[in-house]
């Protein structure tokens, strides 16, 4: 029987299991409870676990069983935590990732939101 929670169903399927299985394995809570959130939410609309987005548009019910299931913790200082972990021994990787580093260069006055003020200024309460 596939595991249900809050009336989204996970694929009964080899892959899904061993996927589930290796992050276990291989990674902290912190990353599990991310990834598992941000599936169930990209079920609903995506962007919903890191800033907030849609989440006014959530029922409260499927919400909270989501997250009763998948706690947030610490969120906001953990996933930055996280991403400084890993890019910290390779950081040239993040260049050239953001279309904002385009517009910034061409459209003058142009000042774009950073990722940390959407995490930091995101509608979650943790």
């Amino acid at each position: 029987m596939p595991e249900v929670i809050a009336g989204l169903e996970i694929p009964e399927t080899a892959a899904v299991a061993e996927a589930t299985r290796l992050i276990q394995e291989t990674t902290n809570p912190f990353t599990y409870h991310h990834s598992r959130r941000v599936f169930f939410f990209g079920l609903i609309h995506a962007l919903t676990d890191v800033i907030g987005f849609g989440l006014d548009g959530l029922e409260h019910d499927q919400l909270d069983e989501i997250i009763a299931v998948h706690p947030r913790g610490d969120f906001r200082n953990e996933y930055l935590r996280a991403i400084v972990a890993g890019l910290k021994n390779r950081p040239e990787t993040a260049n050239f990732t953001l279309n904002s580093d385009v517009l910034e260069h061409f459209i003058p006055g142009f000042q774009r939101t950073t990722m940390i003020e959407y995490v930091l200024d995101s509608p979650w309460p943790s």
